[in-house]
């Protein structure tokens, strides 16, 4: 999801609250689109809607920040919605899988750069292990 046009009430937003500012870019519109669901609002999509959305126009397509942001994002995402068996496996499926897979495609590609970002972003959580509001 991506949250280029999303459109809701004030009633829902003074319901629900404003999104995430722990995120601070990548994934606040994919909580806060949980926050409005789990309130009881239904979420639509329109296919047939036309938005031109620039994408990573401030940060970059190719930027470190963007490989640090969505990745401690992705994770802070996992920790902060998923009930403890939910998280568990998630957490074995990125050990065993997504972890190693993302660190050799870094290094395939001779992206360093990005793979330094990528393990700050892993131990982002292990420095911050009670963040979750």
């Amino acid at each position: 999801m991506v949250g280029t046009a999303m459109m809701l009430s004030k009633k829902a937003i003074e319901k629900v609250g404003l999104m995430p500012e722990i995120y601070f870019m990548y994934y606040e519109e994919v909580e806060w689109s949980e926050m409005i669901w789990k309130a009881g609002y239904a979420i639509n999509f329109v296919g047939t809607s036309k938005i031109y959305h620039k994408d990573s126009a401030t940060i970059g397509v190719d930027s470190p920040l963007k490989t640090f942001y969505v990745n401690r994002n992705r994770i802070l995402f996992l920790r902060r919605n998923n009930s403890f068996i939910q998280l568990l496996i998630s957490f074995l499926y990125m050990n065993f899988f997504a972890i190693p897979k993302s660190i050799l495609m870094f290094i395939i590609r001779r992206k360093f750069v990005h793979l330094n970002y990528y393990l700050k972003s892993i131990f982002w959580h292990l420095r911050h292990l009670r963040v979750r509001d």
